[in-house]
């Protein structure tokens, strides 16, 4: 039973900080969004889907988040230092340093696509793993044609 209880905290603490950290770009994405609903040329339809969108997504990992601690939290003692706990707290935190780096891409996608007209259209013809450096690519461009001006 203890191996398994370890290997749930393991698990669940690799688990807790992906819904965190997407919760918490999901709620920044859905700002960003609604914020590009007033401000920007891009279609209204397109940004409140991003704001709706991005309000699901942070109330669904939310909620993945405070369940799964509820149920883990009956079975590991998280007030203690025990392997479990610790286990799951190593994993927590290489999740998290895993998952950084890649919240600044994920950002920037979701403001190109509610800020620059047209990109969300160039991006699909993109296979997804080189969206990010696509929309890199863009806001350099726009950089250097702003310095122009």
């Amino acid at each position: 039973m203890a191996v398994v209880l370890f290997v749930a905290a393991l698990v669940w603490g690799s688990l807790s900080a992906k819904f965190l950290m997407q919760t918490l770009v999901s709620l920044i994405s859905a700002a960003i969004s609604l914020t590009a609903i007033v401000f920007s040329e891009v279609s209204k339809v397109v940004n409140v889907t991003g704001t709706l969108v991005g309000l699901f997504q942070a109330t669904l990992c939310g909620a993945l988040l405070l369940g799964g601690s509820w149920i883990v939290s009956n079975y590991v003692q998280y007030d203690s230092w025990n392997a479990a706990s610790i286990a799951s707290l190593v994993a927590f935190l290489g999740t998290v340093i895993f998952v950084c780096p890649q919240i600044p891409g994920k950002l920037l996608l979701v403001k190109m696509c509610a800020w620059q007209p047209d990109f969300m259209e160039d991006s699909m013809r993109v296979p997804p793993g080189e969206r990010v450096a696509l929309a890199r690519k863009y806001r350099l461009e726009l950089r250097r044609f702003s310095d122009c001006r």
